[in-house]
């Protein structure tokens, strides 16, 4: 990166409010592939849940209500009613040992939510593997239907808790790309005392914050 294009970017990390022309660069930088946006994806899964939508629609011109309603659609009904049937099934399937399995499938679950917050989200395996598991328990007619319930029900459990914060990003990102109020509203300013909600890394130098 050349002197100036540095001196920009140093403006860009350091300034305490993101002007107009400096969102527009840092799109275009992060098009063209010299920066990357990161994202808090677990902050902003609380913040589609949380969001007053017409506050929101003041501040950015959106409302977000679509993207909210699926958010929570996904949180408060689809993935723990999947946990539960898992956990309902377990019961009719091991019986007495369900008393084992119970605390396993909750580890589990705790251990995957804990995780499916962190690096790029990807949905393609989790579609690949429900989608695979349903074939496989609609057509193969030998195995019991409680074996069938707690398999389906446990890998929708995982599918959607991927689902949850790849659609987090997928919404975060088109906001970003396209809303500079949105961008404005959360760059570089965290939402607890370590962590930004937005921020940028130069891919071609190391740039420091002030």
């Amino acid at each position: 990166m050349d002197e100036d294009n540095q001196k920009n970017s140093e403006k860009v990390f350091n300034d305490s409010e993101v002007t107009e022309e400096q969102y527009q660069k840092i799109i275009r930088d992060k098009n063209n592939g010299k920066i990357l946006i990161y994202i808090d994806t677990a902050s902003f899964r609380k913040f589609f849940t949380e969001v007053d939508t017409n506050k929101i629609q003041k501040l950015i011109g959106h409302p977000l209500k679509h993207e909210s309603l699926i958010i929570k659609v996904i949180l408060y009904a689809l993935e723990p009613l999947s946990l539960l049937a898992s956990i309902v099934s377990s019961v009719f399937l091991f019986k007495w040992f369900s008393i084992l399995v119970i605390p396993i499938i909750f580890i589990s679950w705790a251990f995957l939510k804990s995780h499916s917050a962190n690096g790029k989200q990807s949905i393609l395996f989790p579609i690949i593997l429900i989608i695979a598991i349903i074939i496989i328990a609609i057509t193969i007619s030998e195995i019991g239907i409680w074996y069938k319930l707690f398999t389906v029900c446990i890998i929708a459990s995982y599918f959607f808790t991927r689902l949850l914060y790849y659609l987090t990003a997928f919404f975060t990102f088109r906001l970003i790309d396209k809303n500079y109020y949105f961008f404005k509203l959360f760059y570089e300013r965290p939402n607890s005392s370590i962590l930004p909600m937005i921020w940028t890394k130069s891919l071609n130098c190391k740039i420091k914050k002030s």
